[in-house]
């Protein structure tokens, strides 16, 4: 009597817990899916957060791997091989998104995002910000060890930001801080946001 009695309370309070908490009523893998990969096909540039000419400026055709990487080797991905887990709590449209993103990057390079296994020590965690900022932000290259790539829903969740996120983490930099910039370009500091001087 007092095991039914145990089964019928944890019964009830997993019900319970999951209609408070629809995150856990579906659970979500810590890798992207063949399903998160369709939905990012069907997205609409709405959807991606960038219209159809910003998209190809974004991501050229002429794009390729002797693109300018500017870090030290160490903080590269050995084998152009970047492992990952993602966050739980993406649902399934923002999964989409994240999934695209990584398209837009395999396409046209030769990394490969890949689930991560208990074998890789360095490996990017996706996940969203906490809520107490709206940044969204990535390390450049691989840092060791967890490295976070944080993102702000709403503000941040395009397929174009995500991408640019994801560059910060397999290496690239922004092109106006390479450290030949001024023999290409001449930057008006005085228009410029003091608060906006550091990127």
């Amino acid at each position: 009597m007092k095991i039914i009695i145990v089964i019928s309370i944890l019964f009830h309070f997993v019900i319970t817990f999951t209609r408070c908490n629809p995150i856990l009523s579906v659970l979500r893998p810590p890798y992207l899916t063949d399903e998160d990969f369709e939905r990012g096909k069907a997205l609409t540039l709405e959807e991606h957060g960038l219209n159809w000419t910003d998209f190809r400026e974004h991501f050229p055709s002429h794009f390729n791997t002797r693109a300018n990487v500017w870090i030290a080797p160490r903080y590269k991905w050995p084998n152009a091989r970047v492992p990952y887990v993602i966050s739980s709590l993406y649902n399934d449209k923002e999964r989409a998104i994240i999934a695209e993103s990584i398209r837009e990057w395999e396409s046209k390079t030769c990394i490969r995002f890949v689930s991560a296994s208990s074998q890789d020590r360095d490996y990017l965690e996706l996940t969203p910000n906490d809520g107490t900022n709206n940044y969204c932000y990535s390390y450049v290259g691989r840092q060791g060890g967890r490295q976070f790539v944080k993102m702000y829903a709403p503000t941040c969740m395009s397929v174009g930001q995500y991408a640019h996120e994801l560059g910060h983490a397999i290496g690239f930099g922004h092109e106006h801080q390479r450290p030949d910039r001024d023999n290409y370009i001449e930057i008006k500091w005085e228009n410029i946001d003091t608060s906006k001087k550091i990127h």
